[in-house]
C-alpha cells in the first residue's frame, strides 16, 4: 500500500473522521441492530468529536492526502489508582476498506503513545467496536488485552428453566436481603481472578433510595424464603461506553447469584423478568456492561448479548515517562 503519513489530528479531519466512525457503526448495527441510529450521523458525532479533540492530541493518518485513519482520546484522572487515557468508541477508526489495517493502527498508536506518556499517563485505554475483529488483534499485538465489555439486545423473552422460584421486584422491606447481595457482589469482584480492588457494595443510603426510585427494578430470586440472587436496572447507564446512552435503552447494573444457586437458571429467570419489565417501561433495548475477567458474568451476559465493544487496556512501565525538572 501507499506510504502511511502521521500528523496531529486538526479541525480540519474531523468531518472526514465523522464519516469513518459513522461507517463503522453502520457494520456494528448489522450484527447489533437494535443499537439508537443516531450514533451514526454526522451531525451528531461533530460535536462529540470536538469535544475530543478539545481534551488532548489526536493522531491522523493520511495516504496521498486523503485521511485514512484516526486515534485521540481524553485524560482519566485516575483508573484504578494511575493516570490513564482513553480513546473512546468514537474516538478511534480507519476506512473499512483500507489496505492494512494492523499497519495502520500500528503507525497511529507509535505517533500518539509519547504525547500520553509525556503526559505521565501511563495507563492507556481503547475503545474498540466489537466487530472490528483486525483491529483488536492489532490492539493485542501491542499489548492491550481486554479489560471491560458492552453488549446489548433487543427486548424478547429468553427461554428460561421451569423452577419454583419465587421472583419479585424488591421494596424498601428488602434493604437487607438487598444489601447482603450487593456485598456478596463486591467479594466476588475483588476476589480471583477478577481481583477489582475498590468496587464498594453500595450504601444502605443509595440501596434505599434504588428501591424507592420507581425509575429502577431491583428484581430478587428466593428460595425457601431466602434471596438467592438479585438484578438491577434502571436508564441508560453512565457508566458504560457512548453509544447505549439513549432514552430507549435499560441499563442492567448490578447482578449476584449466591454460589450455591450458580447453575440453576435463576439468572436466566431474573434477565427475562427484567426484559418484561423495560417492555412495559416502553424501553427498545437493554445494555449491560461488564469486566471480561470475570468469567461467570463474561460467560453469561456475551451467551444473551451481543457485544459491541471492547475496552482495551495497557500499563505503560512507570519509568518510561520523562522526568520533570
Amino acid at each position: 500500500m501507499a506510504k502511511i503519513e502521521t500528523a496531529l489530528l486538526t479541525p480540519d479531519h474531523l468531518t472526514e473522521a465523522s464519516r469513518i466512525v459513522s461507517r463503522r457503526y453502520a457494520a456494528l448495527r448489522e450484527t447489533a441492530p437494535s443499537l439508537p441510529a443516531r450514533y451514526g450521523e454526522t451531525e451528531v458525532l461533530m460535536p462529540m468529536l470536538v469535544e475530543l479533540l478539545n481534551a488532548g492530541p489526536g493522531v491522523a493518518a493520511v495516504v496521498e492526502g486523503k485521511l485514512v485513519g484516526f486515534l485521540a482520546g481524553f485524560p482519566i484522572p485516575g483508573f484504578r489508582g494511575l493516570p490513564a487515557v482513553i480513546s473512546p468508541e468514537y474516538g478511534n477508526g480507519m476506512w473499512l476498506e483500507s489496505g492494512d489495517p494492523g499497519y495502520i493502527w500500528d503507525a497511529m498508536y507509535t505517533a500518539l503513545a509519547p504525547h500520553w506518556v509525556a503526559d505521565g499517563r501511563t495507563v492507556h485505554l481503547v475503545v474498540s467496536f466489537a466487530s472490528d475483529a483486525e483491529g483488536i488483534e492489532t490492539w493485542h499485538m501491542l499489548g492491550f488485552g481486554k479489560a471491560c465489555g458492552d453488549a446489548v439486545r433487543g427486548l424478547d423473552p429468553v427461554r428460561t428453566p421451569a423452577t419454583n422460584l419465587e421472583i419479585r421486584r424488591a421494596g424498601v422491606q428488602d434493604i437487607e436481603a438487598f444489601g447482603r447481595l450487593e456485598s456478596g457482589l463486591a467479594d466476588h469482584l475483588g476476589s480471583t481472578p477478577t481481583y477489582l480492588v475498590g468496587h464498594e457494595p453500595s450504601s444502605r443510603r443509595v440501596c434505599l433510595d434504588l428501591l424507592s426510585d420507581a425509575g429502577y427494578a431491583v428484581w430478587l430470586a428466593f428460595q425457601n424464603g431466602e434471596a438467592i440472587a438479585y438484578l438491577l436496572q434502571g436508564p441508560a447507564s453512565s457508566n458504560a461506553c457512548t453509544i447505549i446512552r439513549d432514552a430507549g435503552t435499560s441499563s442492567i447494573t448490578g447482578a449476584y447469584t449466591d454460589p450455591a444457586a450458580r447453575g440453576t437458571g435463576v439468572a436466566t429467570v431474573l434477565l427475562n423478568r427484567a426484559l418484561a419489565w423495560a417492555r412495559e417501561q416502553g424501553y427498545a433495548r437493554c445494555a449491560v456492561d461488564f469486566e471480561t475477567m470475570n468469567p461467570q458474568a463474561r460467560r453469561f451476559w456475551l451467551r444473551h448479548f451481543t457485544p459491541i465493544t471492547f475496552a482495551l487496556e495497557r500499563h505503560i512501565d512507570a519509568r518510561a515517562v520523562p522526568t520533570r525538572d
